[in-house]
């Protein structure tokens, strides 16, 4: 009899648990327009002029900002445990130059180099994709959107891919060699972070938030005349970001922000034309910025 009652007493229990828990938990599923910006990168030589031993022409562009997109959900079982994924997804940038010589302007390369001659013309296509995902656990250590002030501990897996792809073609009189490098940074790895909100009226509230982790970063390499590498080294990526919104109704929210993430040892396209054959340069880095707003239902 007592087990029987004891058994009665932890499914009654159980039910009592996942009734609270089902009065708390909701999901929120939210989308932001987003303008992002790529920061100027380091300076590289991609053609040099042999007569006057100067910089033909370099990969210095101005990345001005892209439209893009971020979608999420939010899975908040209680006042303050949560999961959220998002992915994020950037229009890529695309630039097209030339530079004009007399047989005199030249790839810099270390290997293969007598496969392309100096050239009366140089073409250049250069094209960057960016795109990014997580998935985060948050604990808040106060309740958010019911105190002054909220704050938040995160823990989670952040992934990043930037691609690059340069295409030169060396033209001399008829006669024209391609050349190409494909860069590939495919970034994973766990990051930590806090965020600090505040709730200064009912339907109104700011937060900060920052993120950091290590990352692993698969590096695939593709060039002319050459095999296919692939290399795994190791990076860092830091993150800020700021946020304001607006919540008319229980259901629903509007917001707006500014992001700031900062990206190290990671791998360019034009960095790798002036390395050897078993060579991958992968120690630079890169600031990407970003301002968004969106919006947010709540089931």
């Amino acid at each position: 009899m007592k087990k029987k009652q004891w058994a009665i007493s932890v499914v009654c229990g159980a039910l009592a648990y996942a009734s609270t828990i089902s009065a708390e938990s909701n999901l929120d599923f939210y989308g932001e327009y987003i303008y992002l910006k790529r920061n100027d990168i380091k300076k590289t030589t991609l053609v040099r002029n042999t007569t006057t031993e100067t910089n033909a022409l370099s990969n210095m562009r101005k990345f001005d900002f892209k439209p893009g997109y971020r979608v999420g959900v939010i899975y908040t079982a209680n006042c303050t445990n949560s999961l959220e994924f998002n992915y994020l997804h950037v229009n890529s940038w695309g630039f097209n130059k030339s530079v004009s010589g007399n047989q005199n302007l030249l790839i810099p390369l270390k290997q293969n180099a007598a496969s392309f001659p100096a050239a009366d013309l140089v073409r250049e296509k250069y094209r960057v994709a960016f795109c990014a995902g997580e998935a985060n656990y948050w604990y808040y250590l106060t309740p958010r959107a019911q105190n002054y002030f909220s704050f938040a501990t995160l823990f989670g897996f952040h992934y990043f891919r930037l691609e690059e792809k340069l295409k030169l073609l060396s033209i001399t009189n008829t006669i024209v060699n391609p050349y190409f490098v494909n860069m590939r940074n495919d970034m994973f790895g766990l990051q930590l972070g806090c965020l600090l909100q505040s709730n200064p009226t009912d339907v109104t509230y700011w937060n900060i938030a920052a993120k950091a982790g290590g990352m692993a970063n698969n590096l695939r390499l593709e060039k002319s005349l050459q095999s296919k590498k692939e290399r795994v080294r190791a990076g860092l990526f830091t993150e800020v970001s700021a946020q304001a919104g607006w919540t008319p109704a229980s259901w629903i929210k509007f917001y707006v922000g500014y992001q700031m993430v900062f990206l190290y040892g990671i791998g360019t396209a034009p960095e790798q034309i002036s390395q050897r054959r078993s060579c991958i340069h992968h120690d630079s880095k890169t600031i990407f910025q970003a301002v968004f707003g969106g919006m947010a239902f709540t089931f």
